[in-house]
């Protein structure tokens, strides 16, 4: 079972690579408009010794400022939809090595595969949000954060380079949601894909196992609880198929699932 657990971990994997290479480029993209919008003045500052002299600085006027928040916005727009089409063939892919692992390694007859758009994507899984709105508020609070410290430079005279410090660092405070989303998603879609297989031929029994038992916070996570459970009288962390809970525990949960053929 160990195995199927192992594949999905890479295809996180490669779904993170990938974003990562989406949000590079996005952050390119808005250093460059920042470069577009901006202009070298000279500036009077006071130095160190209290006296006034001419500093050449590069900064966004604030007449343009509207015009850059529209570019960024598209921008904001763009990553989200290119964030989402990722995470969603991640999960399609998900499902694909789950159902033909399940088929070609443990034997199942009843192939049955999960429509990922009709069965999970569109439906609430994972919390209390689509897909598409954990997308759309991940990119949302990411370029509030941008947005702001712009609005800041050009409000304060700053110069160009270290407001793109700002943004760099919002773009990678950020970026650990993005991440979450992917592994929530990805796992989720492996564990329900699993459960529906084996409930499809004929069997009642799941075990779930932690994936981290030495993490050192693994005691406050929903999946340590339910490993350590005996609900029914067959073991700790044994469930029926039915038991939903299984199959997402919690975000970011890498927790895999045991499926029994034989429960005494």
């Amino acid at each position: 079972m160990v195995d199927i657990a192992l594949l999905i971990e890479e295809e996180v994997k490669r779904v993170q690579e990938e974003v990562d290479k989406e949000v590079i480029g996005a952050e390119s993209a808005l250093l460059g408009l920042l470069l577009k919008y901006s202009s070298e003045s000279e500036q009077d500052v006071v130095n160190d010794n209290g006296e006034t002299e001419k500093q050449s600085r590069t900064t966004v006027g604030s007449n343009k400022e509207r015009q850059m928040l529209r570019d960024i916005d598209k921008l904001k727009n763009d990553l989200s939809n290119e964030f989402y089409e990722s995470v969603t063939a991640g999960i399609e892919s998900a499902i694909a090595l789950t159902a033909t692992y399940m088929a070609t390694e443990l034997g199942y007859k009843n192939k049955y595969k999960l429509n990922a758009q009709k069965s999970f994507i569109e439906k609430v899984i994972v919390g209390d949000r689509t897909l598409r709105q954990s997308v759309d508020i991940a990119m949302t609070n990411m370029f509030y954060d941008i947005e702001r410290a712009i609005k800041s430079g050009i409000i304060g005279n700053v110069d160009i380079s270290v407001v793109s410090k700002e943004v760099q660092k919002f773009i990678n405070s950020n970026k650990y949601h993005l991440d979450t989303i992917v592994l929530s998603e990805i796992f989720t879609a492996y564990r329900l894909q699993g459960g529906i297989t084996h409930e499809k031929n004929g069997y009642t029994w799941v075990k779930i196992h932690e994936h981290f038992p030495r993490h050192p916070n693994r005691k406050r996570h929903k999946c340590y609880e339910l490993a350590h459970i005996d609900k029914y009288g067959k073991g700790l962390g044994v469930y029926k198929t039915s038991d939903s809970i299984v199959y997402f525990p919690h975000p970011n949960c890498t927790s895999w699932i045991e499926f029994l053929k034989e429960v005494d």
